[in-house]
């Protein structure tokens, strides 16, 4: 591997690492209910694939 591509590798990392960081802080504001939220996720993902992956954990 060359310099350039570990700059890359380690870029891309670095970014994964701050996307992943603070995706929460983006996803839940502070101002905005928490129950809104879950109401959000209830419409857009049916229970049942949610049920599979919880039992199966």
């Amino acid at each position: 591997m060359n310099n350039s591509q570990i700059l890359w590798i380690t870029a891309a990392m670095a970014a994964g690492t701050v996307i992943t960081r603070f995706l929460p802080f983006l996803l839940f504001p502070q101002g905005k209910k928490f129950r809104d939220m879950w109401n959000i996720w209830g419409v857009c993902f049916p229970i049942q694939p949610w049920a599979f992956l919880l039992s199966t954990a």
